[in-house]
This record gives C-alpha cells, sequence and structure tokens, in this order.
C-alpha cells in the first residue's frame, strides 16, 4: 500500500469525474505519495499548516499509470511517484487526515492494521463478517439475460419485485430464495461458479484477490458513500411489477450511472 495526502476539493472533484489529481501532476509530471513510514514526516512537513486534508489508501497493483520510486529533492530516500491521473478503482480507503491535539499528524490507526478481509480468507469468515461485505448496491437484484449462444451476460435496470424502493434492501431477506427460488443464496462455496456478480462487488473483488473500493461501508464507515460514488441502483431501476417481464431485452442498459 502506498498513501496520498489530498487536498479536500481535490478528492471531491475526483469523485465526480473518477479520477484523481492533483497541482503537482501538471507542474512536475507526477503525484506524490508516501509509504507507510514517510506519511506523518511528509505532514508534518509540507502540510503543518493546512487544513481540510484527506489521506488515500492506494493499491499499487491496479493503478492504470506507472509507479516509480524516486528520490525526494534534497532528501536520500525513496518516495512512491505515480506518473498519471489516480484511477479510483486503485483507492482502497479515503479518511479525513487531521492533527492530533499537539498539531502533528501521525500515521491513522484505522491503516496501522490489517482488516478482517484482509487477512481472512473468505471460507473463514464468521457470518457477521460474511453479511458485512455486501455493499447494499442491490445490483445482484436486478434481473440479467445471457446470450445463449456466446453466454454474454447483459444486465436490465429491472429489479427483483421483493427490492425495498426507499432503502434498496429485500422486504424479506431471510427467506429470499423461499419467495423467489431464482435468487441465490452467495456463499464461499458457490461464488467462484458465479460470474453474474457486478465487477464492483465487494464478495467477487476478494474472490480474486482484489481490494475493496474505498466507498465500500467498511471503508467509508457508512452506506452512504455507496450512493454517493454512483454504486447504488436506488432510484435508477423499474420495478418488477411496471415491466413487460416477456421483454425484458427492451430494459437492457449499459451502465446505471
Amino acid at each position: 500500500m502506498i498513501y496520498h495526502i489530498a487536498l479536500r476539493q481535490d478528492w471531491e472533484d475526483a469523485t465526480e469525474t473518477g479520477i484523481y489529481v492533483c497541482a503537482s501532476l501538471e507542474s512536475q509530471g507526477f503525484i506524490h505519495c508516501s509509504t507507510a513510514d514517510q506519511v506523518a514526516r511528509v505532514a508534518n512537513n509540507i502540510f503543518k499548516e493546512t487544513t481540510g486534508l484527506k489521506m488515500l489508501q492506494i493499491t499499487e497493483e491496479t493503478l492504470e499509470f506507472p509507479l516509480r520510486y524516486e528520490q525526494g529533492e534534497d532528501l536520500p530516500e525513496l518516495f512512491p511517484h505515480v506518473y498519471g491521473p489516480i484511477n479510483l478503482e486503485a483507492v482502497t480507503q479515503v479518511i479525513d487526515f487531521d492533527p492530533d491535539d499537539n498539531g502533528l499528524y501521525i500515521f491513522p490507526e484505522e491503516f496501522a492494521h490489517p482488516k478482517f478481509w484482509q487477512e481472512t480468507s473468505l471460507k473463514y469468515l464468521t457470518l457477521e463478517q460474511w453479511e458485512s461485505l455486501c455493499d447494499g448496491c442491490a445490483r445482484c437484484c436486478l434481473y440479467k439475460i445471457q446470450d445463449i449462444d456466446t453466454d454474454e451476460l447483459f444486465y436490465t435496470n429491472v429489479a427483483c419485485r421483493f427490492l425495498e424502493a426507499e432503502t434498496c434492501r429485500c422486504t424479506d431477506y431471510i427467506h429470499r430464495h423461499d419467495i423467489m427460488p431464482t435468487c441465490i443464496i452467495l456463499t464461499p462455496r458457490n461464488l467462484a461458479e458465479i460470474d453474474w456478480m457486478p465487477e464492483t462487488c465487494a464478495y467477487r473483488l476478494l474472490n480474486e484477490g482484489k481490494p475493496l473500493r474505498w466507498w465500500h461501508p467498511l471503508n467509508s464507515h457508512g452506506p452512504d458513500s455507496v450512493r454517493a460514488a454512483g454504486i447504488s441502483i436506488c432510484g435508477k431501476y423499474l420495478p418488477e411489477e411496471q415491466a413487460d417481464m416477456d421483454h425484458l431485452e427492451n430494459y437492457i442498459v449499459e451502465d446505471l450511472q
């Protein structure tokens, strides 16, 4: 993991555009980042009088632009530099970054220790941990169509009749398979066999060895980020009772943004 200290406005702009940029990218050709050991020193040297900071936790492997470790100006150690915008898929967590009571920045405690999903295999999670991985986007509640010749999967904007509009939650989650037999109960055992989960789904990401996205409630510490990031289908879908279920092909969508 590497880290970047961002101005609040730069991060808010990134959530609108889908990519993160800052002034140094234009002036120097790269975005300054730090390792965990470097963050506090950088913050106290450069941002001591600055307020409204954010800290971005970034997974190096998912960056779309080159990452190079290079010597900092007047410093012997190597710092990570990203030579291009940071794609938000590489950002795994974002927190407010404020100084302590002494006015000093320290490395955030929440970044110091691995989370349960980072150190425990999916098959060994408790039921509570497993359920908490659901981000509540409800994309799995959308009807899908699969081409019998090519196996290509298409999403529609029509959602199951048991989806509650305001919360985007199942109205009878405990009995979901009984009331809707086509609703598959996801488990660590059948996860690898299911190819229709959305690319943003936490279960799919972790099963593929990828990190959770920054907007996931376990990272953002609240459900509102899922809607703010445009991932939730709330307000974007058509209830089943309002659709012509014999012609679902008329409701195919490429993107629910």
